[in-house]
């Protein structure tokens, strides 16, 4: 563990520092906090997976991590020391049909310069789930321009125990959900007014969204596209920014063969039969299996399981389904989500009343990913997992729901206050 440890370490504060130099560099009047912010965030994720690490208890948290470091591995193996690859993993990271190859190539690229080290790749993984956190705040200051809301935000995707846990190893999650507020924010800045720059923020983010999650890159272009044609103003100015970003995004993926991958992936494992198939897996595996008796094969009955996925999607795990330790310790979290609820709702209500234009792309990519993952999932852990690639957003509702609640506390509390001295100045006079 120790240079093991010492490596990770090493290999992981230019990161760091590169991160706190572009927070420092938006001149941003919370710069302060947001550094706070992020150093606690990575801080709070290197905790929890050197333990976890030092323990082995990685294994039982994170197992994909094991899959990840075997494939990263033998990619290093196979380009530098001629070691070949066997056929078994020929497949996923050669074939572009597969989901996540992109993990593949990112930890083998990190083990080309720190060697077979799973603690450094981890590091790289939480030092991105915690950028997330600022990320988060600039994207909800685009939308609403409320520095508080905003800040809740952040501190909501930096010390959300979910979050803090899936964004911590060696996994996917923590860099998917950074692609998507990445994709979300340089789109929010498009869409305003071209630049060269979140153009290519952009594309970096959805190539990102493909090597990770394919399916994911569909709903997420299609809110996207809405969100440039619709725009948030009618000039020219804005009208031309839009027509360009969708010209050079489409350019772009042509170009490099990204959208055929994608159609092809999407025509072959896009029917609901074989949504059926993976949901029926899951649903098998171990004991957090759900709805197994449901079918999704059809519209049908794709329509009646809806809510049941939709319940389990948003709200699981359920506190009397608790089987096992790690699903125990799942709990306070899931019943802290499920207090902000009301903020939830609060905060969409206002989003779509008073600004509808700006969060039209956020709303379409929620919309549409909640009711894949419904139909999708059919395993407790697994949804609960997926779940942080909604509630990155759901959390910007929620902090500008908990806004206008205090905000109306304060305003009554002052009136109340303000009725009292009245009242006081009567009574003497």
């Amino acid at each position: 563990m120790g240079s093991t440890g010492l490596v990770a370490t090493i290999f992981a504060v230019p990161f760091v520092v590169v991160g706190v130099f572009f927070i420092n560099r938006s001149k941003d009047d919370e710069t302060n906090n947001l550094i706070r912010i992020f150093v606690i965030a990575i801080l709070a994720r290197f905790v929890l997976v050197t333990i976890a690490y030092g323990f082995q208890f990685d294994q039982v948290f994170a197992s994909d991590a094991l899959v990840y470091d075997e494939r990263g591995f033998a990619l290093v193996e196979y380009v530098f020391n001629n070691v070949p690859i066997s056929q078994s993993n020929q497949f996923y990271l050669f074939d572009t049909r597969t989901s996540g190859t992109g993990m593949y190539y990112l930890v083998g690229v990190i083990y080309a310069f720190v060697g077979r080290n799973p603690l450094a790749a981890s590091y790289f993984c939480g030092i991105i789930g915690a950028a997330t956190a600022p990320l988060i705040y600039f994207c909800s200051k685009e939308i609403f321009n409320n520095r508080k809301a905003a800040l809740y935000s952040a501190v909501f995707i930096a010390l959300f125990p979910a979050m803090i846990a899936w964004s911590a190893f060696l996994l996917k999650d923590g860099l998917m959900i950074f692609c998507l507020v990445l994709a979300i924010f340089s789109f929010l800045k498009v869409q305003k007014q071209f630049s060269y720059l979140f153009t290519i923020l952009l594309m970096i983010a959805l190539v990102g969204v493909v090597g990770l999650r394919f399916y994911v890159f569909v709903m997420l272009a299609v809110a996207i596209f809405a969100g440039l044609v619709i725009g948030t103003q009618n000039s020219v100015r804005s009208l031309l920014a839009r027509v360009i970003t969708i010209a050079v995004a489409g350019a772009f993926l042509t170009f490099f063969g990204i959208n055929q991958m994608v159609l092809k992936n999407v025509d072959e494992y896009g029917s609901l039969e074989r949504i059926q198939a993976s949901r029926l897996d899951l649903s098998l595996s171990g004991d957090s299996g759900f709805g197994r008796d449901l079918d999704v094969s059809t519209t049908e009955g794709a329509i009646s399981a809806l809510p049941v996925g939709l319940t389990y999607l948003y709200f699981a795990p359920f506190p009397w389904e608790a089987t096992s330790f790690i699903s125990t310790l799942t709990l306070p979290d899931t019943l802290l989500w499920w207090t902000m609820m009301p903020f939830l709702i609060i905060g969409i209500i206002f989003a779509i009343k008073n600004r509808p234009r700006e969060n039209i792309a956020i709303l379409i990519f929620i919309l549409t990913l909640t009711l894949f993952y419904s139909l999708f999932q059919g395993n407790v852990g697994t949804a609960y997992r997926h779940r942080t690639q909604l509630q990155v957003f759901l959390f910007m509702f929620i902090a500008v729901g908990i806004e206008i609640t205090r905000e109306k506390y304060e305003n009554k509390r002052l009136l109340a206050n303000s009725r009292r001295k009245r009242y006081q100045l009567k009574s003497i006079s």
